[in-house]
């Protein structure tokens, strides 16, 4: 069993991958600055670290203190409309701060890192769906940064020995247990939708309908979190060899803003006040990931990811969280 450090691990996804690593045996230490998780999020069993992955001589101090095997690296800003608005923040946080904490690791001798991307690397698809070997010409400074951190360890591989997994996720969504999406302020699609379902916010917006898609609205590939977290245990039959590789996490399978409405509202039973707003700068028409890579390298299978099942693991969520809200 592996010692491994889950940077992020307060956040949504990096908390139900840290209690999946807990749940294989594994020993985890979550890191996080808390600026957008939750402490509450932290999986029992886990050490937690309150700290920032730019703040070297924090990073310095934790590295000596523990002998760790693996970095699940998922701390990063990932507000798409914000990095268009105000990149600087996200070049700051997303790649010097991880520039800052690779060093950091470099000096204490690790090695094997697996690193949360996105499907924003990519931009506006040529090809659908989108193989690992499509150009990467983002159109937001968040899918920017992110492929900028992924150029530089694809250095560190092969300057350096490391083993390096990274993960282009696509849309992320579903709960799982007593873990869900808890953004604040909230800017998916699903969670925006659920709440309205709830009574906790009164209409959803879909951000343009006159994109070249068959009903206008864009259209993306939902996968949910369980799916994504089992990839990341299955990384690690992969870290042993030196070298650098990437990972779309998708199904395949695209669905417009307007077919998960419809979803939504069947699952919740409740009718939604959907109204149609301008769309939103940064936003691809189409994202579908070809996960055949994936699937093929490490035999993984989106078993959790029918769209049915994603919203109906949501609205247990979101349910709870709106008696939280509402006590």
């Amino acid at each position: 069993m592996a010692n491994i450090l889950v940077t992020g691990g307060a956040g949504y996804v990096g908390s139900i991958c840290a209690t999946e690593l807990l749940n294989q045996g594994h020993s985890v230490v979550v890191l996080d600055n808390l600026s957008t998780g939750h402490r509450d999020a932290v999986p029992p069993g886990a050490k937690f670290i309150q700290a920032d992955i730019g703040d070297r001589c924090a990073m310095r101090r934790l590295l000596r203190s523990a002998d760790f095997d693996v970095v699940f690296h998922f701390a990063a800003k990932a507000l798409i409309a914000e990095s268009v608005s105000n990149p600087g923040v996200f070049f700051d946080g997303n790649l010097a701060s991880g520039i800052t904490f690779l060093e950091c690791l470099r000096e204490a001798g690790i090695s094997r890192f697996v690193f949360s991307s996105t499907a924003a690397v990519y931009g506006n698809p040529i090809q659908v769906p989108i193989p690992e070997d499509h150009p990467n010409e983002p159109v937001n400074a968040y899918g920017e940064s992110k492929l900028a951190l992924e150029r530089v360890l694809r250095w560190y591989a092969a300057a350096y020995g490391w083993s390096v997994v990274s993960f282009r996720y696509f849309n992320a969504c579903g709960s799982a247990g007593e873990q869900g999406e808890r953004h604040d302020p909230e800017t998916h699609i699903l969670p925006l939708l659920l709440q309205v379902a709830s009574g906790r916010r009164h209409y959803f917006e879909i951000y343009g309908d006159d994109y070249p898609t068959p009903d206008g609205t864009c259209l993306r590939d939902y996968v949910h979190v369980l799916d994504i977290a089992q990839a990341h245990v299955l990384s690690l039959t992969q870290l042993n060899v030196p070298g650098y590789s990437a990972y779309n996490i998708g199904t395949g399978s695209a669905h417009s803003v307007r077919e998960l409405c419809q979803v939504v509202q069947r699952i919740t039973g409740r009718n939604l006040d959907i109204r149609v707003a301008s769309r939103r700068a940064g936003d691809p028409a189409i994202l579908c990931a070809s996960p055949a890579r994936l699937k093929q390298v490490f035999g993984w299978e989106p078993r959790h990811s029918g769209l049915d099942n994603i919203v109906a693991s949501a609205w247990e969520w979101e349910q709870k969280q709106a008696l939280v809200a509402s006590s």
